[in-house]
């Protein structure tokens, strides 16, 4: 057999219609996502050595090992990045590879309308219609009539605290955007991911909300092709410092795999072209906004570094019995939640933040990629409506000058004005947005 090269990868996923079954056809059901990191070392079968006594003690150990669970594990790294596309006046926005898997991390994705703005304030923007925006959902609002050097081709993420639905329409925001709209900008429709209990806490009824995952090294044989069956992904945002590549870490989760021809699987020829784009490097046009909960005043900091921790990972349902074909060992997946966190380091260094602490004052927090200028289809947000000062803001060297590591945490927003009809979106403790 010829060497392979290791530089080779092939990924894809399938959304499960029954739990622990692969699709017929990879190529027709499956979807093929460019990638940045994805390791087979993991997966890897439990065999337990036999117990049995023996009357030659040289003989202990000489007995074949037992299978055991066939559950298992793999990290995948994915590309955040925008929608990759302008989505027209008065129509939604496409779900694409990247709001399918955040809808699987996260429990649900709000897939936002683009409309017209008509004028109004920093905060409260007239549009020419309010299809398809709900209450704490984001939009993305750019001025294209008047817009300085900094703002051009770029879209400022904002959450939606209040809609008026009757025609002159407006949407209320929580956050001061930097120009006045005026008729003529756009408010971009985006593609809100939240927090949705009710999908996590079982991946398996009412709904199957599980993934089969297809890992190919190889070219054209079966010998270093896997594939993950009845999985659910945990997920961290990585690469948030100067110079890195915002990305997506996967700990998946799987119930059970098949590892080449041997387990029967082939070499897909795929006529899809992989899904994803270039993300945009930290540290140009990135935009972080600190202000006050409840306030609308536009806070921008300088951060010189910033680490988002998600909260919450899948748990396994585990069982003895077997009730569901190949899913070994497990009832289900469900949820172990936990606060969100930032942590960031501000400059310039002031005692300003702790006596924010000592006062429980409640922030608000936003970190986006308006974009390169190109204008939609480039950038993405992470977002705390609510959060609180965790610990004592710590000072440390950024070069030759004092910085404060600021610890923010999530809490519970209630700032939505009432009337709303998703309650998970209002009250979601962090949001993740593209657009």
């Amino acid at each position: 057999m010829a060497q392979v090269s290791n530089r080779r990868s092939t990924l894809a996923f399938y959304k499960e219609t029954t739990v622990c079954v692969l699709p017929a056809d990879w190529d027709a059901s499956g979807v093929l996502i460019e990638h940045t990191a994805a390791d087979s070392a993991s997966i890897q079968q439990t065999f337990i050595p036999d117990p049995t006594l023996e009357r030659r003690i040289f003989s202990v150990g000489g007995r074949y090992n037992i299978p055991g669970l066939r559950n298992t594990e793999m990290q995948v790294g994915i590309k955040l990045h925008g929608t990759g596309v302008t989505t027209a006046d008065g129509e939604q926005v496409e779900a694409t590879y990247l709001t399918d898997l955040l809808e699987h991390c996260m429990g649900a994705v709000h897939l936002g309308t683009t409309h017209m703005v008509t004028g109004g304030s920093t905060t409260v923007v007239g549009l020419d219609a309010v299809t398809g925006i709900v209450k704490g959902c984001i939009i993305a609002v750019q001025d294209t009539t008047a817009p300085t050097d900094g703002n051009l081709g770029k879209l400022h993420p904002r959450r939606v605290l209040d809609i008026d639905a009757v025609d002159p329409f407006t949407v209320t925001l929580s956050e001061a955007l930097p120009f006045t709209p005026a008729a003529g900008d756009i408010a971009h429709g985006a593609a809100t991911a939240y927090p949705l209990e009710e999908a996590l806490e079982d991946s398996v009824a009412p709904e199957v909300r599980t993934l089969s995952w297809y890992f190919n090294k190889d070219r054209a044989g079966t010998e270093a092709i896997w594939a993950l069956m009845g999985s659910v992904a945990s997920f961290e945002v990585t690469g948030l410092d100067r110079g890195q590549l915002p990305t997506l870490n996967l700990k998946i989760m799987a119930a059970n795999f098949k590892f080449g021809g041997e387990d029967g699987l082939a070499n897909v020829t795929w006529t899809q072209t992989p899904q994803g784009q270039a993300q945009l490097s930290m540290g140009r046009d990135i935009q972080f906004t600190l202000g006050t909960y409840n306030s609308t005043a536009l806070n921008v900091a300088d951060i010189n570094k910033c680490g988002f921790t998600v909260g919450f990972e899948r748990t396994r349902v585990e069982t003895i019995t077997e009730k569901t074909n190949d899913f070994e060992g497990l009832a289900s997946y469900s949820v172990k939640p936990g606060p969100s966190k930032f942590a960031i380091g501000l400059v310039p260094f002031t005692d300003g933040q702790y006596g924010e602490l000592k006062a429980r004052t409640r922030k608000r927090a936003t970190l986006y990629q308006p974009g390169d200028g190109s204008g939609a289809g480039n950038g993405w947000c992470s977002h705390m409506p609510c959060a609180q000062i965790a610990s004592t803001p710590k000072r440390y060297d950024v070069g030759d000058v004092n910085g404060q590591q600021l610890d923010l945490q999530t809490m519970e927003p209630d700032d939505v004005v009432s009337g709303g009809d998703n309650t998970d979106l209002e009250k979601a403790t962090f949001l993740i947005a593209i657009f």
